[in-house]
């Protein structure tokens, strides 16, 4: 991406890249009955009930990693201890040795070094609108986004 912008417009987005993990947890006992998302300030991880028996948890980002499919074990499995820890789960299937990775997953989530959305025309080309470094808010941000795009637009 950042070869094509400086290709067609002769300029780069100081975007920082963070690698995210995320996976499901599901078909816990009632233990971890989520109702609404938590968020946990010390950590850094996010628990989104999806529906019944199934909750999402989102985490961690590590700065500077350009692959896309990077995933540290070691990342993982300390995530999954600090679950453990705070919420004393216990699979209903114990042995299990994948409960908590289900549907695991990385992912860049693209930053500005201010940690704030770039959203606006360019300067020397008023047609384009960017919006870009939202990093890990960007489903969060993107109704609120599409507003100020429009705006912008009339």
């Amino acid at each position: 991406m950042k070869s094509h912008v400086r290709q067609h417009f002769g300029t780069v987005f100081p975007l920082i890249t963070g690698n995210g993990y995320t996976f499901d947890l599901i078909d816990y006992d009632e233990k971890l009955d989520c109702k609404c998302a938590i968020r946990t300030k010390d950590i850094g991880y996010v628990l989104t009930p999806l529906k019944p028996g199934k909750d999402r948890v989102t985490a961690f980002i590590d700065f500077g990693c350009h692959e896309e499919k990077f995933m540290d074990p070691e990342r993982v499995a300390h995530l999954e201890r600090i679950l453990d820890e705070d919420f004393n789960l216990e699979p209903i299937n114990p042995g299990d040795k994948n409960r908590d990775m289900k549907n695991l997953k990385s992912c860049l989530r693209p930053f500005s070094p201010d940690d704030l959305p770039m959203i606006g025309p360019m300067s020397y080309y008023p047609n384009v609108i960017i919006s870009a470094g939202h990093g890990g808010r960007g489903l969060s941000f993107c109704f609120a986004t599409a507003k100020i795009i429009e705006d912008i637009i009339e």
